[in-house]
């Protein structure tokens, strides 16, 4: 198969499979470019040159694993290969020359600064690689390895706290979303649960359709709420700034707020209805309800936000 076809095809079965993959080629150039290279120069490398080989190889059975579940929820599969070619280009930095480990630096650098923390450690490492690339530094190939080292570290521990982020909102929404249908489906079948009904109201339309309960009245204000829900999106891709992580936990941010949107939309319309929350003076309609409905659907983002706020924090973006 050739190359182009098998990106092709690791595309098709997730973006991350083909951007690693063409990562591992690179890596691979590099290492025979520096195997030959050492070899002209009658140099023995042969313990690194099997260490980023392995590494290599183990990046290209965890491309090649079959997805399931578990692999996605863990990370496992994407953790292995990422660390795995990161791990070959640390091998690198002691077999490649001076001048190949420093063009290979700025991407080093780019790289603690994305998943580095602010502190002495980051500080370090981007004044003494700086002056690296600049020449006012000869190349230390310790410096450069141990960089790789902790930046990879360091990475790792990021990717990890959005995973479990990630894994946390999915879980969230989720339950929420099941909460919803069972309440929807309970009040089909017995419009006297939740009934959205005010004993105290003028005759006429003291429920939320009529003068009675109906079986469609939950399941109309939360699909209403949903739709509200789903306009507050809005909101976060208009922050969006740059291509999400392989965690992506914009998606499950957008995949929470409609469900979050309907159920405020449900408390909203009880709160309404129980006069906790005072209506317009006007007499009660199904259109007024679902107006409030869409409002209070709309209005989750005054909670959803704390959630945004936090992925934002991890993402480096808040």
């Amino acid at each position: 198969m050739d190359t182009e076809t098998r990106l092709r095809t690791l595309f098709s079965r997730g973006g991350w499979r083909a951007e690693i993959e063409v990562r591992r080629n690179e890596e691979e150039q590099r290492l025979a470019a520096a195997t030959h290279n050492a070899a002209a120069a009658g140099s023995e490398h042969e313990t690194h040159v099997k260490a980023a080989r392995s590494s290599l190889e183990r990046a290209r059975l965890a491309i090649d694993s079959k997805p399931n579940l578990i692999a996605w929820v863990t990370g496992s599969a994407i953790t292995t290969a990422w660390e795995s070619v990161h791990q070959a280009g640390a091998q690198l930095v002691e077999l490649e020359s001076d001048q190949a480990v420093r063009s290979s630096l700025p991407r080093l650098l780019d790289w603690i600064g994305q998943v580095m923390s602010k502190g002495p450690m980051r500080d370090r490492y981007e004044t003494e690689l700086t002056a690296i690339i600049e020449g006012k530094k000869q190349v230390d190939r310790t410096l450069v390895h141990q960089a790789h080292q902790d930046v990879l570290t360091s990475n790792n521990e990021w990717h990890a706290n959005l995973r479990t982020f990630r894994n946390v909102l999915l879980l969230t929404g989720a339950v929420l979303v099941l909460a919803l249908l069972v309440l929807a489906i309970w009040h089909a079948i017995n419009p006297s649960f939740v009934s959205i009904c005010d004993p105290n109201a003028a005759k006429g339309h003291h429920c939320f359709s009529g003068d009675s309960p109906s079986s469609k009245d939950i399941a109309a204000i939360e699909l209403v709420g949903a739709i509200g829900g789903m306009l507050s999106i809005a909101f976060g891709l208009g922050s969006e700034k740059s291509a999400p992580s392989r965690y992506n936990v914009r998606f499950a941010q957008m995949l929470l707020k409609p469900a979050a949107g309907a159920a405020t939309a449900v408390v909203g319309v009880l709160l309404v209805q129980s006069g906790v929350i005072v209506a317009p003076a006007q007499r009660n309609s199904e259109t007024l309800f679902l107006a409030y409905a869409a409002v209070f659907g709309f209005s989750q983002q005054l909670l959803t936000q704390f959630v945004d706020k936090r992925a934002g924090k991890l993402l480096g973006t808040g």
